[in-house]
């Protein structure tokens, strides 16, 4: 089965965006999936709390299938359903963005390294490495240089 071509360029602008598309898609799953755990908590601490409001309610005395009863129910259900959805967008959003930056942190600098010692391979020259102010593994880079350094005055 062939790929068209518009799903090939559909694929390719979306992976543009991954420096290391297995790494970071991984941390993205991670990440998402440690959110919805907690997305999942929160929805079962607000069913409780709803449990709690509908108690509060039957033990103040309003009849329990009256008018007000239900009406201040649905009001409460409804507001914090809508709160939940909106919440969960939000957070989706945000997650998917997180992530990302997260990912291009981590992702980075291996990728840079990768192509820095492929090229050292090929021209046999050696110069130090330098990373993106708040990349991870400043400190690799920093051996690395240290290292190439040591090199360069024993030869």
């Amino acid at each position: 089965m062939e790929i068209s071509t518009e799903n090939k360029k559909a694929t390719r602008s979306l992976l543009g965006y991954l420096i290391n598309p297995k790494l970071q898609i991984s941390i993205i799953i991670y990440v998402t999936l440690i959110m919805i755990i907690l997305m999942l908590q929160f929805y079962i601490f607000i069913s409780n709390f709803n449990q709690d409001i509908i108690l509060l309610i039957n033990s103040s005395g309003i009849p329990q299938a009256s008018d007000i009863s239900d009406t201040i129910i649905q009001m409460f259900q409804k507001d914090w359903q809508s709160f939940l959805y909106i919440f969960a967008v939000i957070y989706i959003f945000f997650l998917l963005v997180g992530g990302l930056v997260l990912s291009h942190r981590i992702a980075g600098p291996m990728e840079k390294l990768k192509k820095y010692l492929q090229k050292c391979t090929e021209t046999k020259a050696l110069s130090t490495i330098q990373f993106r102010d708040g990349d991870f593994f400043a400190d690799v880079a920093e051996s690395f240089n240290t290292a190439i350094e040591s090199v360069k005055k024993t030869n």
